[in-house]
């Protein structure tokens, strides 16, 4: 009975061991090979040794990309778990709308992160809503400082009288809070109708988001300035989904704990520390995890930001692997392909696409019968596909075409000079062969 309640375990968790062993284990192993040799996608693999890492390591754009996403990671993660730890604190109270203003504070997450990014864009302009706020502050920089400080007078005189007649008052008592907010708002607005203060003129804030800039840290570059604009962003979109993480913790710790801590005098904050926070630790580990993995791979600001900021400012491992291999015809580090999730980096020739394609272009032109390729490169058969691809477009990926009417479209007479016998159906076979190996 036991035995054959095993082989049913067995066979319900094939599927998933074997897309496991598939997916990860064996594939790691065949990272882990090529990341040793000089495969390219197209060659027979040699065994290279360590030179790829010491070219990845030795490109300054890559230690550029590893620390700013050491850095995004580590600022993002931290800002968003504490943020949505205090919102999802706020949103378990029985509050009047609180469905609203759940399904509100949640809609963040379910924008589009490209139209988040163009937004953020605009709003860090140099004339965008971040500058006219600060001009704003600026000129109105007289009236909001008479205003805290009677706040602040008024409140303290409140509580101290409060407590002088024996009565329970907290600095921050809520309903002392307004009686002072109504006070220091009638002084401003009577200070200002009577021309004792008033807004000044101010010339407009003028600061570049998107510019060179760097906080630094003993002369060490630790955070551009796009780069922390992108924290902000990312912090403001991803807090939202981590809430309901919290949200749901929160639903499941016994409010008796809570009673008991009350019973015993502990404030608002310290039921939060003593309370809360170790009562959540499960679910704050699911989520700095969840969260360091996303930031790791922060890829599609930094796509849409583009070329409105300097591109080491804001450069990652998601986007250096991009730049490096899909978006340019060969990486000026050899790189081929760079696992960020292991960091398994894969060799690749220096010779770019539009130089091989137009050796083999060439040869076709000058002896339409003879062999597109008689060096009998793998490389060069491959890469003869996407010759035309690489001149109109510089740098562009490979292309595979599989049949022989593409192959005439893409290589044929009006594009190449190329005539219909030149390709032959043993160059297609040989493609073809090549490919389907």
């Amino acid at each position: 009975m036991q035995r054959r309640q095993t082989s049913a375990a067995w066979l319900f968790l094939a599927p998933f061991l074997i897309t496991v062993a598939v997916f990860f284990f064996y594939a790691f192993a065949r990272a882990a090979y090529y990341s040793v040799t000089d495969f390219n996608l197209f060659n027979t693999p040699k065994v290279i040794g360590v030179k790829p890492y010491a070219d990845v390591l030795g490109d300054p754009s890559f230690r550029r990309a590893l620390g700013n996403s050491l850095v995004f990671a580590v600022l993002t993660t931290a800002l968003q778990t504490v943020g949505a730890l205090l919102m999802a604190v706020a949103l378990n109270r029985r509050l009047r709308g609180l469905t609203f203003f759940r399904a509100a504070w949640y809609m963040p997450s379910i924008t589009s992160s490209v139209v988040i990014t163009l937004i953020f864009l605009w709003l860090f302009q140099r004339r965008g809503v971040a500058n006219y706020v600060i001009t704003q502050a600026q000129a109105y920089a007289p009236l909001t400082l008479t205003f805290l400080l009677f706040l602040i007078g008024v409140q303290v005189t409140q509580v101290l009288l409060e407590r002088r007649r024996a009565l329970p008052a907290g600095w921050f008592d809520p309903a002392l809070g307004v009686t002072s907010a109504l006070l220091a708002t009638a002084v401003t607005a009577a200070l200002a109708w009577i021309g004792v203060i008033s807004a000044r003129e101010v010339p407009p804030f003028d600061y570049q988001y998107f510019a060179d800039k760097w906080i630094t840290l003993g002369g060490v570059r630790i955070l551009s300035i796009p780069l922390l604009v992108v924290v902000i962003q990312n912090t403001f979109t991803t807090i939202p989904t981590l809430m309901l993480f919290f949200l749901a913790g929160l639903q499941n710790i016994p409010r008796a704990l809570y009673e008991a801590a009350e019973i015993d005098g502990a404030t608002p904050w310290q039921q939060l520390t003593r309370v809360t926070v170790p009562m959540l630790r499960p679910v704050t580990f699911y989520v700095v995890t969840v969260g360091l993995i996303g930031t790791m791979q922060m890829f599609d600001q930094v796509a849409v930001i583009g070329s409105a900021a300097p591109g080491d400012t804001l450069i990652t491992l998601a986007y250096y692997v991009y730049a490096n291999t899909f978006k340019a015809g060969a990486a000026p580090v050899n790189l081929t392909f760079f696992n960020t999730t292991f960091g398994v980096p894969i060799y690749s020739r220096g010779t770019t696409i539009l130089e091989e394609n137009a050796a083999a272009v060439a040869r076709a032109r000058a002896d339409p019968g003879g062999e597109l390729f008689p060096q009998g490169a793998e490389v060069a058969h491959a890469r003869a596909l996407a010759a035309h691809a690489g001149a109109t477009r510089p740098g562009a990926p490979l292309i595979f075409v599989l049949n022989r009417g593409a192959w005439m479209n893409f290589l044929g007479p009006r594009d190449a000079g190329v005539s219909d016998a030149a390709v032959t159906a043993a160059h297609l076979r040989q493609v073809l062969g090549f490919v389907a190996a």
